[in-house]
C-alpha cells in the first residue's frame, strides 16, 4: 500500500470513529494505517484504545511492542511482548520477539531462562537453536554444540542449525568438522554465501588455499562483498 493509500484509510477510520467511537477495528485498523505512515505515536495511541477495550488481544500487544521497539523504549516494548507471548504461550512469533526483546534490553539471563521454559513445555527444533545461539554468544561453546547437534538430530535439514554448529567448530578450531557443516548448509542452500565464506576460512587454516579461494569465489558471486576481497596465502 502507497503512503497515498495508507493516508485515505487513516481518514476513513478517523470519520468511522466520530460516528461509532466504540468501533474497536476502526481503531486497529487505523493504528495499521498510522504505523504504514510511520506516525508511530499516534498507532500506539490507537493500540491503547484495542487494548483498553480489549485486554487480551494479544495481536494488539505485539504490534505495539513492535512500534515501542522501533521507538528504541526497550522496557515497554518488552513488556508487550511478554502479555502477547503469555496470552498466546503458542504463537512462536510472540515467544522470538520477546526473546529478541530481552536481548536487545540486554537481559540475557531472561532471555535464557524464557527459552528453557519453552523447551520445557515443548522441544520444537527452534527452541534449541535459539538456546544454542545464546549459549554461542555468551562463549558456552560446549552448551552451544549440544544444543545444535540436537536439532540436527531433530531436523536434519535444518541449514540454519548446520551453519551455527559449524561456527562453533571453527571457534574451537575443529576445522574439519567445521567445513563438514558448512558444506552440509551449503547442500540445503547452495545460495548462502556467508557459509561459502565461512569455509573458506576454515579451508584457509588449514593451509587449503585453493579450496579457500574457490569458495571466495563463490561468496562473492553472491554478493558477499568481504569475500571479495578475502585472499589466502
Amino acid at each position: 500500500m502507497t503512503g497515498a493509500k495508507y493516508s485515505q484509510a487513516s481518514k476513513a477510520y478517523t470519520l468511522c470513529l466520530k460516528e461509532a467511537p466504540e468501533h474497536i477495528n476502526a481503531y486497529f485498523n487505523r493504528a495499521g494505517a498510522y504505523t504504514g505512515l510511520k506516525q508511530y505515536a499516534q498507532a500506539i495511541a490507537d493500540y491503547d484504545q484495542v487494548i483498553k477495550r480489549l485486554p487480551l488481544d494479544s495481536e494488539a500487544y505485539y504490534n505495539r511492542g513492535s512500534l515501542y521497539r522501533l521507538l528504541k523504549n526497550k522496557a515497554k516494548s518488552t513488556e508487550d511482548f511478554r502479555i502477547a507471548a503469555e496470552l498466546k504461550p503458542k504463537n512462536r512469533t510472540y515467544q522470538q520477539a520477546l526473546i529478541e526483546a530481552y536481548l536487545y534490553a540486554q537481559q540475557s539471563g531472561k532471555a535464557l531462562q524464557h527459552v528453557n521454559d519453552l523447551l520445557a513445555e515443548n522441544d520444537a527444533p527452534e527452541w534449541y537453536l535459539q538456546r544454542g545461539l545464546l549459549y554461542k554468544a555468551t562463549g558456552k561453546l560446549s552448551l552451544a554444540l549440544a544444543d545444535f547437534s540436537t536439532l540436527l538430530k531433530k531436523e536434519h535439514t535444518h541449514t540454519e542449525g548446520w551453519f551455527q554448529r559449524g561456527l562453533v567448530y571453527y571457534k574451537s578450531k575443529q576445522y574439519p568438522q567445521a567445513i563438514y557443516d558448512f558444506s552440509q548448509a551449503i547442500k540445503n542452500n547452495p545460495k548462502m554465501p556467508i557459509a561459502y565464506y565461512n569455509r573458506g576460512l576454515a579451508y584457509q587454516m588449514q593451509n587449503k588455499c585453493a579450496l579457500a579461494q574457490q569458495d571466495f569465489r563463490r561468496s562473492c558471486q553472491l554478493g558477499d562483498k568481504l569475500a571479495c576481497q578475502q585472499k589466502c596465502h
